[in-house]
């Protein structure tokens, strides 16, 4: 049976930073809220002591694949500015 979410995901989150047509500064000062961030580091605990259920794999993978976009995005944002005179 599949787990439903009471508070919004990574993804969630994400989507209203991208739809709120964030400047530059405010995508490379992004952090997840805190309570993501706690969510996050109790997937990564229980993931550490095998206790991971299929749905809370899929939670933790998605905090992954946006880690890796918001990475992807820094990246770009400061390799624009370096070549910025």
């Amino acid at each position: 049976m599949a787990t439903i979410r009471t508070a919004p995901g990574i993804i969630e989150e994400l989507s209203d930073l991208f739809a709120s047509g964030p400047s530059r500064e405010q995508l490379l000062s992004y952090r997840p809220s805190e309570m993501l961030q706690e969510r996050g580091r109790a997937l990564l605990a229980k993931q550490g002591d095998g206790r991971l259920t299929e749905e809370e794999k899929q939670e933790l993978d998605e905090f992954l694949h946006a880690e890796s976009l918001m990475r992807l995005v820094k990246v770009k944002i400061r390799a624009q500015k370096a070549l910025r005179p």
